[in-house]
């Protein structure tokens, strides 16, 4: 399910009306919003003498690219793609640059952030005690 589109479903329970949206990783994946919101270095692979140009964003085993043709009016395309050799989610989680959100703040004994952009979703965990260690995860849709 690839659609953002929320879905109202009509319930006779109790006579009440339930809301239904889809999962968060049915964002629609765009490479192009999570090369923007990578907080590292750019690295030029090369810097447009053979017609094109092509850069890179490379952080945790996730590895993002941006090529343009060297001409007016050209638009970049953009990939990315996580080596699962190499992948160190605590870094990716840290490399981005967009709101943090708490999806369990706490409540029921552990806590969770959220970050997400373009298709990429990073979570940072905890059980809710002193010296608990933090677990990352993160899972890109395509």
């Amino acid at each position: 399910m690839k659609s953002a589109i929320y879905f109202l479903v009509a319930a006779t329970l109790l006579g009440v009306a339930l809301v239904v949206a889809p999962p968060a990783f049915a964002v629609k994946y765009d490479p192009a919003k999570i090369y923007k919101a990578l907080n590292v270095k750019e690295e030029i692979l090369n810097p447009g003498i053979a017609g094109t140009s092509r850069r890179a964003k490379t952080v945790g085993g996730l590895s993002c690219y941006s090529s343009i043709l060297v001409y007016p009016g050209a638009k970049a395309t953009y990939t990315c793609a996580i080596d699962n050799k190499h992948e160190d989610h605590e870094a990716i989680y840290n490399a981005l640059k967009v709101k943090e959100v708490a999806t369990n703040p706490g409540i029921a004994g552990s806590s969770k952030m959220e970050k997400s952009v373009g298709g990429l979703t990073c979570d940072k965990s905890r059980v809710v005690y002193p010296g608990a260690p933090v677990s990352y995860a993160c899972v890109m849709t395509e």
